[in-house]
């Protein structure tokens, strides 16, 4: 697929694993607007590479405002696990698509 700078062609919110071993995984996900992840958990902590920044509205399991997560295209970010038992969702309400590398590390 070809992507000019700042142009994506992409239209469905998806996540697309790129691999998979005993220590760490490695996905991206875009989160289109209006059509946000649904909700889920991350059991490690987490490496955030932003090809395509913006802001995420973070909901909880009542699908309640939970914070936000800004994004700035280029930069990386790290998360840790999150609480156990704690789902979120997370919704792009601006005009563009957000876009990430997520990297997990898992333990031992």
């Amino acid at each position: 697929m070809l992507v000019l700078a700042g142009c994506s062609t992409e239209t469905q919110t998806r996540r697309t694993l790129h691999y998979e071993n005993p220590l760490s995984r490695a996905w991206e996900t875009v989160i289109m607007p209006d059509q946000p992840l649904k909700l889920h958990r991350h059991d490690y902590p987490r490496a955030i590479v932003v090809l395509e920044g913006g802001v995420l509205t973070l909901v909880n399991e009542n699908h309640e405002k939970s914070g936000e997560l800004v994004l700035e295209t280029g930069k990386t970010y790290w998360l840790e696990a999150d609480p156990p038992g704690e789902l979120h969702g997370d919704i792009n309400e601006g005009r563009r698509p957000v876009r990430v590398v997520v990297v997990e590390f898992r333990s031992k």
